[in-house]
């Protein structure tokens, strides 16, 4: 059987802090993609989907045991995480932006 995510108030630091590193670390890759354009594109590429993958696995997993009951909602994970400490107009901005790219 395999041990619960969440239950104590260290692991769920440990999950804020992955989803809050996460992100700034997507956010500088993608800064350094525009940089350094000699960086290898098609695995910057890889990279940020594996990363990506593996952030919103996590997310899934904390959202399914708190919630068992309820489906979650991937794409809502992935633009807002669990991150409590984004402000409500950071929230707001990546909800925009993801509009924006999804109706292009």
């Amino acid at each position: 059987m395999s041990k619960t995510i969440s239950g104590t108030a260290s692991s769920e630091m440990l999950l804020w802090e992955f989803d809050r590193n996460t992100l700034v670390f997507l956010d500088t890759l993608a800064r350094m993609r525009s940089l350094v354009p000699t960086l290898n594109q098609k695995r910057v590429e890889r990279v940020q989907r594996d990363v990506e993958q593996l952030r919103l696995d996590a997310l899934t997993a904390e959202f399914r045991e708190a919630v068992p009951d309820i489906e979650p909602d991937y794409e809502l994970l992935k633009l807002v995480g669990i991150n409590p400490a984004g402000t409500v107009e950071e929230d707001g901005m990546r909800l925009r932006q993801a509009l924006e790219e999804r109706f292009r």
